[in-house]
């Protein structure tokens, strides 16, 4: 339900019809609130994460790869984004997460907050990522512009008398010198900025 509609569609009551049970009060048997079902929502999408038995290699390389398989994982599920810091993750499965990213920047020798620094700085990365994309998924759902083409097809007849007037001409530059087939995957290009800078400013080996 989630996965298909969003955080905003769970409610107890759309939850006790779609596994049939008689009325929304029999789930607390299950769960004590709503938060406890999204306890264990948050838990599930840290139990899809692949984590190797023990963290090796280098920490820069060893922390971009488990970020980009959180990555891959969260996008099958976008609600993460909308859910994740509304409650503390700390069932089993984030644990164990949260447990092999810190045992692999241990080795770095550098102080517990600047861990959590690191840590913050990757996880609002990909946070924002997937906010951004469940927004745009919306847009999409609602306009009924899927693709690309479709979408720059109802633009065209609002940015061509914004182009042709002179009064922007970097962004009119930009417009026409864009494409969409360069391959980059943004949210993986920023997050490798992203640790590049952590890397100089704290004097890390890359």
């Amino acid at each position: 339900m989630a996965d298909g509609e969003g955080a905003r569609a769970l409610t107890m009551r759309r939850i006790a019809t779609a596994v049939g049970a008689s009325t929304p009060m029999s789930l607390y048997r299950y769960v004590g609130s709503k938060d406890g079902l999204v306890d264990l929502l948050i838990d599930a999408v840290y139990s899809e994460i692949a984590l190797p038995a023990t963290p090796s290699g280098h920490w820069r390389t060893a922390l971009e790869e488990l970020a980009l398989a959180t990555w891959t994982v969260i996008q099958r599920h976008l609600w993460f984004g909308e859910l994740v810091h509304t409650r503390p993750p700390l069932g089993p499965n984030a644990l164990r997460y949260f447990d092999f990213r810190f045992a692999l920047l241990e080795p770095l020798g550098i102080a517990a907050d600047e861990m959590t620094l690191i840590t913050a700085a990757v996880d609002g990365h990909l946070i924002g990522a997937a906010l951004q994309l469940a927004e745009e998924n919306r847009m999409r759902t609602r306009s009924g512009l899927r693709t690309e083409d479709e979408l720059a097809a109802a633009a065209g007849p609002l940015l061509e008398p914004l182009l042709a007037d002179g009064r922007y001409p970097a962004f009119a530059r930009w417009v026409a010198a864009r494409t969409t087939t360069g391959g980059t995957d943004p949210v993986e290009w920023t997050l490798a900025c992203l640790l590049d800078g952590i890397a100089d400013r704290l004097g890390l080996p890359k």
